[in-house]
């Protein structure tokens, strides 16, 4: 019986889109066109899922896209022009809501906590998330911050008196303190004590609470969990989370640093960098100049772009430069929001799009594209396959618009009902495509749409699921011509 309630709430449907070689198709809702007016400020990635709104007069949608979904959910609808940001807030989405004058954390579609201020939000509100909340600037005379333990609001009413569009950076160095820099200089970095609303001297602070006495900051981050500052003698390294303290020597000056899991990567000079583990090693490029670097969230990478006097070149490395590989190709200046999918690279670099392919090749992905161009250099991934970006077209105006990094070509991501492609959907060990239809590759996410199997060149057409866990799954079929979505439970 339970087996057959589990069948009945899944309401199997798969799913088939077809190829479009020249263009990428715009993500739509199933039901309609309600994607019209979409917004860049208005999309943010929570893990696996994209939320994003869209404003179709005199209503608008929030949406929201997990990874192996085949169509957004819409969550929730708002009167026209009412939402004016969205941003993460632990695994729930913070939406303004100016006119109501209060802030709405989404969990559910339609279900939402409401945070209501004891002040006007007037359309000045400023928004800094922070590793266990957010701040929030309703306008000029106000400052909260909103915790995530039990979604507590403190107003902040010693707040430091800045230009709250100035502010840098925000981190939570635990639930009480909180690390606050609004400009690059000494005098601008604070903490705030969120208890007993008191600011705090930064060098007392580090005295207080780490015995680390330091007597000019020249450089101060705070990157996964650990606040990494530069005296002028030393490196000192502060994990947040366990409260240790290590110390490098080190008198070369500090431009920035990038914290990888053993190591820091030091640019010191705009010709050099300098690598730290148990000692400092030197690696330097005479004649050329350090223009732009990135890093990988989710792998120990680090890419940059060096200047010579005739051409640029990339760099890619891992986070200790023990290998420094020179990619080819068309090379930018600039490069932001890197992405690795699968084998390759993905960034942006003045709204344009660039892949580094396994060979470091570095090309221009969006030539080609007939009447669609990007419109914000900020890209996603949410399957660890398809590329989402903000654009426009002549046809769809302001959209998102996907494409499918596992094809030389661009798909077509609107999906369309088909017949289901699974012999069953509820299986013990081994799932069953039908027809005996052979496939080029597949994916398994669970219902948070992790990635948990995947495999190329399928020979058969059966797929053992024995070691998966109990729960309900989507299966990605994909072969040369087409690509299915499926749900299935495992018993």
């Amino acid at each position: 019986m339970k087996n057959l309630i589990n069948i009945m709430l899944l309401c199997m449907i798969c799913f088939q889109y077809s190829i479009n070689a020249q263009n990428p198709v715009p993500i739509k809702n199933y039901n309609g066109s309600d994607n019209s007016g979409i917004r860049e400020n208005v999309i943010s990635q929570v893990g696996n899922s994209l939320y994003y709104t869209t404003f179709t007069y005199p209503n608008g949608s929030l949406y929201r896209l997990d990874a192996g979904d085949t169509e957004p959910v819409k969550w929730a609808t708002f009167s026209f022009d009412d939402v004016d940001e969205l941003q993460q807030f632990d695994d729930h989405v913070l939406v303004f809501i100016l006119p109501d004058d209060n802030i709405k954390l989404y969990t559910d579609p339609n279900t939402y906590t409401q945070i209501n201020f004891n002040t006007s939000l007037g359309g000045l509100t400023r928004t800094y998330p922070s590793d266990r909340g957010i701040l929030v600037v309703p306008n000029e005379n106000n400052y909260y911050f909103l915790s995530e333990n039990n979604n507590q609001v403190y107003k902040l009413n010693y707040f430091i008196d800045v230009d709250f569009a100035d502010i840098k950076e925000i981190h939570n160095i635990d639930d009480r303190y909180l690390y606050v820099q609004y400009s690059d200089l000494d005098n601008t970095r604070f903490v705030y004590d969120l208890q007993n609303d008191a600011l705090i001297d930064v060098k007392e602070f580090l005295n207080e609470k780490y015995n680390v006495q330091v007597v000019d900051i020249l450089f101060s981050e705070i990157e996964n969990r650990h606040w990494l500052l530069y005296d002028g003698s030393y490196i000192i390294d502060i994990d947040f989370d366990t409260s240790e303290v290590s110390l490098v020597p080190y008198t070369n000056g500090v431009n920035t640093i990038k914290r990888f899991e053993n190591s820091y990567t030091i640019v010191a000079t705009l010709h050099s960098w300098y690598v730290t583990k148990e000692g400092v090693t030197e690696i330097s490029f005479p004649g050329k100049i350090i223009r732009d670097f990135g890093t990988i969230e989710t792998a120990d990478y680090l890419i940059w772009v060096e200047e010579g006097s005739s051409s640029n070149e990339l760099k890619i490395s891992n986070g200790k430069l023990d290998e420094i590989i020179t990619c080819t190709g068309d090379v930018p200046t600039v490069i932001s929001n890197i992405l690795k999918i699968g084998e390759d690279f993905y960034f942006s670099s003045s709204q344009k799009l660039y892949k580094i392919d396994k060979n470091y090749e570095v090309s221009r992905v969006d030539n080609g594209w007939d009447d669609v161009s990007m419109s914000s250099s900020k890209i996603y991934c949410i399957d660890n396959r398809q590329l989402i970006f903000f654009g426009w077209s002549a046809d769809t105006g302001y959209e998102l618009f996907g494409y499918d990094t596992n094809s030389s070509g661009i798909k077509d991501i609107r999906w369309s009902e088909n017949q289901d492609i699974l012999k069953s959907t509820l299986v013990s060990s081994v799932l069953q495509v039908k027809n005996n239809q052979i496939f080029d590759t597949y994916q398994i996410f669970d219902s948070n749409g992790k990635l948990v199997k995947e495999a190329n060149e399928i020979n058969n057409t059966e797929i053992n699921v024995e070691n998966l866990q109990a729960g309900l799954y989507i299966i990605k079929l994909v072969s040369k011509d087409q690509h299915y979505s499926a749900k299935f439970i495992k018993n």
